[in-house]
Parts: structure tokens; sequence; C-alpha cells
């Protein structure tokens, strides 16, 4: 197939490993690294500056092809020309100074870029939020559904003084009762409200205290979906009724459901466009809000800008979360759910401008190499290739799934993943595992069709190795 994006100049050639992975430099670099903070999860330690495209380079001179992405984060890849160019061309030197408290006196820069991510709103959202991570957006798009949810409960009453001295005392008998529904194997982050929302690793929440917010089934989907058809209805069936359920008992209470399109940490898992829509009806019933969290998802690595444009909605949700490829976190809501009253939503930083300035250059990037049509082309060609290996590999791999460049394959059991993992770094691959034996990736938007054929030779050669 011919590439929609234009190649990355100078981009490496293919993988070359001249040591073991990790090599001793990264060995020596984790030892002292490891002195002062837990560096026990790096897998290397890069060569910023040599890395580039899809290319990671690290301290030990191998070069690997990376499809993790540093966990979806790379929309362009390494380096790439356009952002290099902005720098030195200075157009990010109004963000070396200083940092800003961006709620309190801006950077007349930020209206221009702020006005520019915009653009990129999910239909019917047209109010932004920006913060930091991901976490930082899961934890204000749900205080946001939450002032709404009080505000409508309160209706025209006021508040008194005695509802702003229960607020302090941490007494709000109404609001304390008020929860978010989540859904087995999600992940929405590690800060306080949005660990009580993550169900996928339970090393994330153990010891660490928790709301008693309701958790219901998540209908994962089984591949190929035309052999699962029947098995995959009644599985959203059963979802639905248990979220019907849960609305039901706690009447008057739940504020809000947040899901991810397709479960990143959870493994991968997807479901349907029917079953999303039948979520967003029930929710609407009960006056609920419906958010999507777009930390992994967003930014046009399935194929679309966001993945729930997949599910064609009848109507907007009212909150979307993004970070990971944005660079920044924040999310896109409604009117209805920006609040009356200022610093109700609010931080010091409220962002950052470098990413932000960043981002303006991306988004620009984007359009103009027609990177999300090619992603969704890329994509096609990287689960079929999937296919392929897994019917080679029918006693060792399974479920090959994708939404664009989004895609994840299954290992028959943890030990047998992890090897396999292995036996691809060492072979110049970089992936990653997604719940408890899936293998995903997260590769750049500008991922070319040489670089799904090298992907996968070094996955099969992978495979033969840890048979």
């Amino acid at each position: 197939m011919r590439d929609i994006a234009p190649p990355i100049p100078n981009e490496p050639l293919k993988a070359a490993m001249l040591t073991k992975f990790p090599g001793p430099r990264t060995e020596e670099l984790r030892a002292r690294h490891n002195q002062v903070q837990d560096a026990r999860t790096v897998h290397t330690y890069q060569d910023a500056t040599r890395s580039l495209g899809n290319y990671l380079v690290d301290v030990d001179g191998n070069t690997l092809l990376d499809v993790y992405g540093h966990i979806a984060a790379l929309p362009l890849g390494y380096n790439h020309p356009a952002v290099l160019e902005a720098w030195k061309s200075g157009r990010f030197d109004w963000t070396a100074g200083y940092r800003p408290a961006l709620g309190v006196a801006p950077p007349i820069e930020w209206v221009e870029i702020v006005e520019r991510i915009q653009k990129i709103a999910p239909k019917g959202l047209p109010k932004l939020v920006t913060v930091t991570t991901g976490s930082e957006a899961v934890e204000n798009a749900i205080k946001a559904a939450f002032i709404r949810f009080a505000g409508n409960r309160r209706g025209s009453r006021p508040w008194t003084a005695t509802d702003l001295q229960e607020t302090m005392w941490n007494r709000q008998p109404g609001t304390n009762a008020m929860k978010v529904i989540s859904f087995e194997g999600g992940f929405h982050g590690r800060s306080m409200g949005a660990l009580s929302l993550t169900r996928s690793k339970a090393i994330h929440k153990l010891d660490i205290p928790a709301f008693d917010w309701p958790m219901v089934p998540f209908p994962a989907s089984r591949f190929p979906l035309e052999d699962f058809a029947s098995e995959n209805a009644a599985l959203e069936a059963r979802s639905l009724q248990a979220i019907e359920d849960t609305l039901r008992a706690n009447a008057g209470q739940i504020a809000a459901l947040i899901v991810e399109p397709i479960q990143g940490e959870g493994g991968d898992r997807h479901a349907s466009p029917e079953f999303f829509r039948g979520v967003q009806k029930l929710l609407k019933e009960h006056g609920a809000a419906f958010i999507i969290d777009e930390v992994q998802t967003g930014g046009g690595a399935t194929g679309v800008f966001w993945a729930h444009e997949h599910w064609k909605l009848p109507e907007p949700p009212d909150i979307v979360t993004f970070s990971k490829k944005m660079q920044l976190g924040g999310y896109f809501c409604r009117p209805d759910f920006f609040p009356r009253e200022t610093f109700r939503i609010f931080n010091t930083y409220l962002g950052d401008p470098l990413r932000g300035a960043q981002l303006a250059v991306i988004l620009d990037t984007i359009d103009r190499d027609q990177l999300v049509a090619h992603t969704s082309e890329i994509g096609g060609l990287l689960v079929t290739g999937l296919r392929e290996l897994a019917a080679k590999n029918g006693d060792m791999l399974s479920q090959p799934r994708a939404a664009g460049t989004f895609a994840a394959l299954d290992v028959r059991d943890t030990p047998t993943r992890d090897r396999l993992i292995d036996a691809a770094r060492q072979r110049g691959l970089e992936c990653g595992g997604s719940g408890e034996r899936s293998v995903r990736f997260r590769p750049a938007l500008v991922l070319s069709s040489r670089h799904v054929a090298e992907c996968l030779d070094i996955l099969d050669a992978a495979a033969k190795a840890v048979r």
C-alpha cells in the first residue's frame, strides 16, 4: 500500500540491537537512578536527541522500533521535524522564562492555543478545561459532574450557612452519598477520586482508602466478532441490565458513569457501538452524566480523532477527558457542566504552556499530513498481519483486535506473554503488556507500512523463540 503520511527524513531503516536488552549502560544508570527514585519500572534509558520518528535509540546504542509510544503518549514519534522546526524558529520562546498560573495571568499566546485546541473538540462540547495529566482530567471531570448534579438537585435554592459549615467538616449528607459508576477492568488514574474508579489492578488500590462507588461488568467482546456475535450480545445485555439495576438501587445518588472506549490497562477490551448507545440512553433516563475517558484513546490512534466517534451517538456525551497524545490533560464538556461560580474547577497551573504550544504544532501537522486517515489505513494493515500471525501460532496467540493502530492480541498465559515481550525487545521491538495476558500496540500516528511489516516480522521471530 502507499502510505498517506510522508516519511520522516533520516529515520532509521530498521531496528538494530548492539547489546542484550536492557544493556549495561542502562543498568548502570538504573543503579544510580534507583538511589533517588524507584527505577524498577524503567525499560531503558533513551538517547533523547538520537531517537527519531518511530525508533527509540537507547544509551547502549540499541535502536528499537517503538510501537508502545510511552504508553500511547507519542503523537508524532520522536523529534518530528515540524516540532523541532517550531522550537528552532523561536515559536516556543515565550514559554521559556517562567511558568505562569494560567487562571490568573496567562500570556497572550495562551488564548490562541486554547482556540486551536477547541477546533478538535468533540461535537457538541464547546467548553474546555486544561490541566496537566490524565488523572487530573478525570478528577476534575467527576468534580464537574458532581457540581452539576448537586446544582440540579438544589434547584433555585441558594446555599445556606449550614451547607457551608457541613462542607468544611466533610459532613454533607446528600453530597457525600453521591456516586460514580465505573466498569470492572477500567483504569482512570491513580489520584484519590480517579483511583476509586480504577478497577484493573489491585496493586494500584491496595491499602488506600476508596469511595464506596459501584462497579458494573464490562462486556468485553470476543474476537473475531462474527464468530461470537450471540455471546457478545448476551454479555452486553447483561452489562446494560447491571447498569440499570445500579441506577435504580442508588436512585438520586448516581451523578455519572465513566468509561474508556477501549479498556487499555484492563486488557484492550472492546464493546460495540450499540452497547455504548444503550449506556447513554440509560444515563439520560436517570439524569446521570456520561463521561468518556479518552486519555489513552484520544488523538487519532483509533482511526478517528476521538474513539467514541465510532459509536455514532444520537447526541454528544457530557464530558470527554484527554491527555497522552494531547501532551497535556483536560476535558471538553457541555456548557451545563461548566460551573457557574469561579474557582470550583481550578488549580495553580491549569496546564502547561509549552505542551500546549507543542500541541498546536502537532495538531497542524496531523491536519497537514492527514495522519488520522493514515492511521486508519495502517491500522487495517496491522490487524490483518496480527490475524495472520495468530493463525500461524494458534496454540499461543489469539484474539487479534484493533481500532486504527490501537491494537492488541492475547497470549495463552501471563508467563508466555512476558517472555514474548522480552523476546521482541531483544530483537528490537518495544511493545508492552495489557491486562493479564495481552500484548498491546500504541504506536505514533506516523507509523508506516514498512514499520508494520518490520513489527510483524519481529513478533513472528519472537513467537518462534518462546514456543
